[in-house]
């Protein structure tokens, strides 16, 4: 037992390493600094580079990246370029909030969980399958973007004036809530297909006769050395597919985007 924790701490550790790099470059990268996100849009350029010197933003991104898990080993997550007061501090009233909702999540997906395994293979267990693991995201996402919109100034003016909830609801809120809520609707068929698609391959899926590109992959594997096409064609399809609703997904972002009008 010890050596398999040794060994999956050894694992974890270089995730750990190669995830936290990613997002430091990343970063580096952005158009966005600390500085222009803790002055905001109305500081000057030279008090946005007075505060990233003084943050130590202007230094290379492996120093900072190094000073950063030294100091995380020791328990230091650094400031929130936002409110200034440590990160950890902020985490730490949340964490029981958030192990309870793991933990109810947790117990709700295993009840949903066994009526849908015990269905057995097939259409109908891959759809249910589906919506279960889909409907508490999409209604996550739902609910900050309608909070995002009634904490607006103009539903402040509309409640202001005396107009009713149904028609703040109907003429202001659903409107500004439909594109975001479209795009994030076409970006998640993108994630049921390759759910869909990876059941089936594991045989937990649509089953044959029925077509599926997940199944037909499977059903290739056997033919990899004399006739690799019959799985490159549906590897292709679904990953073309899944790219092209994220495509969609995004050029609907920009599309719908209030800026770029």
């Amino acid at each position: 037992m010890f050596k398999y924790t040794c060994k999956r701490l050894l694992f974890i550790l270089p995730t750990i390493v190669i995830i936290t790099l990613m997002a430091f470059l990343i970063m580096s990268k952005s158009s966005g600094t600390p500085g222009s996100v803790a002055l905001g849009i109305t500081a000057s350029q030279e008090d946005i580079d007075a505060y990233n010197h003084e943050i130590g933003y202007d230094r290379p991104v492996m120093v900072r990246y190094a000073e950063y898990m030294w100091n995380a080993l020791h328990g230091d997550f650094g400031n929130s370029y936002k409110s200034a007061a440590p990160v950890i501090k902020i985490l730490a009233p949340k964490f029981p909030t958030t192990l309870r909702l793991a933990l109810l999540s947790v117990c709700v997906a295993a009840l949903i969980g066994i009526p849908v395994g015990v269905l057995g293979k097939g259409m109908d267990g891959i759809i249910i399958a589906l919506i279960v693991t889909s409907v508490p995201g999409f209604a996550r996402i739902i609910r900050s973007i309608v909070l995002n919109v009634v904490h607006q100034k103009f539903i402040e003016a509309a409640v202001a004036s005396g107009t009713s909830h149904w028609k703040i609801i109907v003429r202001h809120v659903l409107p500004n809530c439909f594109g975001p809520i479209l795009v994030d609707a076409l970006m998640s068929v993108s994630g049921c297909i390759m759910v869909a698609s990876g059941l089936s391959f594991l045989g937990m899926g649509i089953q044959v006769p029925a077509p599926e590109w997940g199944a037909m992959l499977s059903d290739a594997t056997q033919y990899m050395r004399s006739n690799p096409y019959l799985a490159i064609f549906p590897g292709i399809a679904i990953v073309l597919t899944s790219l092209c609703f994220n495509l969609v997904g995004d050029g609907l972002t920009d599309a719908l985007d209030p800026k770029n009008r």
